[in-house]
């Protein structure tokens, strides 16, 4: 296993079957990541918010300076004369529209800008609080790792034997409950847990005859990351 380990085929080269992985992988974000992701959202929301309150203000300021400027030049008409300050102030006015403008197109591009820069953030930013919160989860209620695994078993039922890898101390929780997690695979099927110390608490890998699948939630958390926010 640890020879498994250190190659690069464990973060996305899995061997299983295309249609089984995904359909497990579709399972364990509706189950496992979509509310810890729901939690991390709402705590970085504000960003975006702040934004688009900065951008709003902007422009009410833009459009605030078109009004003063158009209300000095009818100063200036009442007292130059009729025509000669309208005149004036029409020409004045039209000098500051086109400057105004130009600033109110800049501000709403950078705007759009700034908010499609944000949104991406905001996802890595969801993204790294919802590892935080299962590091969090994993701390204070290790047993965890239990329901992770009996969940990816599920999958396997078709297998005559499963190796699992896990973090020695989710090792010591799995035999104890070691019955529950042959349920989940059915009772002809062989069941393995290797304690592997290059694991962190939390991660899972499980190996059958078709091949070596991760079945952590932080291998879970990248995949979704990877799909929101594509390839940079």
């Amino acid at each position: 296993m640890s020879k498994l380990l250190k190659t690069p085929c464990i973060n996305n080269e899995v061997l299983i079957e295309a249609s089984s992985r995904e359909s497990y992988l579709d399972e364990r974000k509706a189950i496992d990541i979509d509310p810890v992701l729901n939690t991390a959202e709402k705590e970085a929301s504000t960003v975006i918010e702040d934004a688009k309150n900065k951008a709003q203000e902007i422009l009410q300021s833009a459009e605030e300076q078109l009004k003063n400027k158009l209300d000095e030049g009818y100063e200036i008409g009442q007292q130059q004369g009729y025509h000669e300050g309208m005149e004036k102030a029409r020409l004045e006015a039209l000098i500051r529209y086109e400057e105004i403008k130009k600033a109110l197109l800049e501000t709403y591009e950078m705007r759009e800008t700034i908010i499609k820069d944000l949104e991406k953030d905001l996802s890595r930013l969801a993204i790294s609080i919802a590892e935080k919160i299962i590091v969090k989860q994993l701390s204070l209620a290790p047993e965890t790792i239990v329901d992770i695994v009996k969940e990816a078993c599920s999958h396997f039922r078709q297998a005559d034997q499963i190796t699992i890898f896990v973090n020695p101390e989710d090792g010591y929780l799995l035999r104890q409950r070691k019955t529950e997690i042959q349920e989940a695979l059915g009772e002809y099927c062989r069941v393995y847990i290797i304690d592997e110390s290059g694991l962190s608490q939390g991660s899972c890998m499980l190996e059958s005859e078709n091949g070596l699948i991760d079945a952590g939630l932080k291998a879970q958390l990248e995949n979704m990351g990877i799909a929101i926010l594509g390839a940079e």
